[in-house]
């Protein structure tokens, strides 16, 4: 799932840097967990008072995206439980 490589969707050079902080922490926290399983991480933060939404992952943009449909199937209530 994962390839090694951090990417960025960010177009805000401040929001960038502080991602890439964050990121380099992410891959820190989930490089070598025991149990020999390899952890992808996606990260999203969005802006409250514009449309503004960034993106940043280890993984290849395919599998987030899956994780991401997967995710919401398995928290979205059920037909008539909302």
């Amino acid at each position: 799932m994962t390839d090694g490589v951090i990417r960025y969707e960010v177009r805000d050079p401040e929001v960038e840097a502080r991602l890439r902080e964050i990121a380099k922490l992410l891959a820190a926290a989930t490089k070598d967990i025991p149990g020999g399983r390899r952890y992808g991480f996606m990260l999203m933060i969005f802006c409250f008072d514009a449309p503004e939404t960034f993106y940043m992952s280890n993984a290849n943009r395919d599998d987030v995206v899956q994780v991401l449909k997967d995710w919401i199937d398995h928290t979205r209530p059920a037909e008539g439980n909302a």
